[in-house]
């Protein structure tokens, strides 16, 4: 799978683990889910708020989404899954 790919699929699965469990996962966490380094996370995060995504780590709570993510935002989001999960299946 290309950077390119690896760096989308992990974005996405940040955020949906964010919007499904809010403040369970610190961005340390994400370091050792996804096996990276805290810059990558930190620039993950900066990704998806440039996308739209309101993320934000909370001192001493962890990760939240705080406003709703619009529809626009969610089929962007939404668009990229199928490129990363039929090669990520391959």
């Amino acid at each position: 799978m290309s950077d390119f790919l690896k760096k989308t699929k992990r974005q996405i699965e940040i955020a949906a683990l964010t919007t499904a469990y809010p403040c369970k996962f610190s961005p340390q966490d994400m370091e050792d889910m996804f096996d990276c380094n805290s810059v990558t996370i930190q620039r993950d995060l900066s990704t998806l708020r440039k996308r739209g995504v309101d993320i934000h780590s909370v001192p001493n709570e962890g990760l939240k989404i705080t406003s709703p993510l619009r529809d626009d935002t969610i089929k962007e989001l939404g668009y990229l899954l199928p490129a990363t999960n039929k090669l990520w299946h391959n």
